[in-house]
């Protein structure tokens, strides 16, 4: 995992499953630097990536892998999604790796 200072307002963060690693920023693309925010919401996101979460569409119930969504709860995982990402972390490395 890489935190940066600022991506530019572009992005929050991005995981690249080929190195794999993480990076995020610790400036949101608000322009904001509250890591108990959306930057730390972002980072949990970018981390999912790394144990297999792939994006989810947008839903009123709200997903931590949905992406560009309004605002709404985006710190739920679905019990699949949980599965998953147990799967995945009991395996020992990052997904893609």
């Amino acid at each position: 995992m890489f935190l940066i200072q600022d991506l530019g307002g572009i992005a929050g963060g991005f995981y690249f499953p080929s190195i794999p690693a993480t990076l995020s920023a610790v400036i949101d693309p608000f322009g904001q630097r509250e890591l108990t925010g959306s930057a730390a919401r972002i980072l949990a996101h970018e981390l999912g990536h790394s144990l297999s979460l792939a994006h989810v569409p947008c839903t009123p119930e709200g997903n931590l892998m949905a992406a560009g969504c309004d605002s709404q709860d985006r710190t739920r995982l679905t019990a699949t999604q949980a599965q998953a990402a147990r799967q995945q972390a009991r395996r020992g490395q990052p997904f893609g790796s």
